[in-house]
């Protein structure tokens, strides 16, 4: 059985790269957003996914 940095690395680098790609197109989407419906309504939504994911932290799933 062998261990260390070459366990699963195309797994993890498959991984790392999906991630890369779902933030690149959540700012993607961020920006669009905020270009179309302006400054006010970008930063409303902003606190609230803020609130929910600080909810989300401190009300963990059973």
């Amino acid at each position: 059985m062998t261990t260390g940095a070459g366990t699963g690395t195309a797994s993890s680098r498959r991984e790392k790269e999906d991630t890369r790609h779902s933030v690149a197109e959540y700012y993607d989407m961020i920006e669009k957003e905020y270009a179309s419906a302006g400054h006010i309504i970008f930063f409303r939504r902003l606190v609230i996914t803020r609130a929910a994911n600080n909810w989300r932290m401190n009300h963990p799933q059973k």
